[in-house]
């Protein structure tokens, strides 16, 4: 399964969402009330008696809810599909669950406040629920931040920064490192993005700029912005 695919769920003159899923994980958040569950449980509704439910589901690919008691076999009859995972799935922060998400054919709404380490799912597919009256849809938690670009000059100021991060030690690091070899600017490596946390840890008297992959770097950007604050 690829592709992007938008995404129509309401009950009769009720509570409607549309948001379109564009990545194999996608992450939604928020605290209760938000309408995580409801979102779900329609899902759910939908998936047991269909319209007779009273939920109406438009999707080019079908749409599943995995329920708690048999979800190993349940995914295992499920292809090509969106599966919605409430929070309530005692293993949904297990690897073993993570596994059957990186080595599925289906697409993963995974609801939770939590984050999880154990997979690689980008900082642009975390989202949280705008609701509008009875119309509800997916924001970024992460507002704008593809279109965001930073200008970086061989005299960056001292005072912005002085230790310049990469999450890799190849091509990504040796470029900045030829970049800025005649400038006050040091950079570094971690070697992996999930080694970035620790590292700045390890350096909290230092201005630091990190430049990551965030197609993998959703389960840290959480803890790394508030390692900033």
């Amino acid at each position: 399964m690829n592709g992007s695919h938008l995404v129509k769920i309401s009950r009769r003159r009720g509570t409607k969402y549309t948001f379109t899923i564009k990545r194999n994980i996608t992450i939604v958040r928020g605290d209760s009330g938000t309408g995580k569950t409801t979102l779900f449980d329609m899902v759910a509704d939908y998936m047991r008696t269909g319209e007779q439910s009273g939920v109406s589901l438009q999707c080019d690919c079908p749409c599943v809810a995995l329920t708690d008691y048999d979800w190993r076999n349940q995914l295992l009859s499920v292809h090509d599909s969106i599966v919605f995972v409430d929070e309530g799935l005692k293993e949904i922060h297990s690897d073993e669950f993570a596994h059957h998400v990186l080595y599925s054919s289906n697409y993963f709404v995974l609801i939770s406040r939590a984050d999880f380490p154990n997979l690689p799912y980008s900082v642009d597919e975390i989202y949280k629920i705008k609701t509008s009256g009875k119309y509800h849809s997916f924001v970024p938690v992460y507002q704008d931040r593809g279109n965001h670009r930073y200008a970086i000059s061989r005299s960056a100021p001292k005072q912005d920064f002085s230790i310049l991060l990469c999450e890799d030690s190849k091509s990504g690091f040796q470029f900045f490192e030829r970049h800025f070899a005649d400038s006050e600017l040091t950079c570094a490596s971690a070697m992996t993005n999930s080694a970035i946390l620790g590292w700045l840890d390890q350096h909290l008297d230092d201005r630091v700029f990190v430049v990551a992959d965030g197609a993998a770097f959703g389960c840290y950007a959480d803890r790394v912005l508030k390692l900033q604050d």
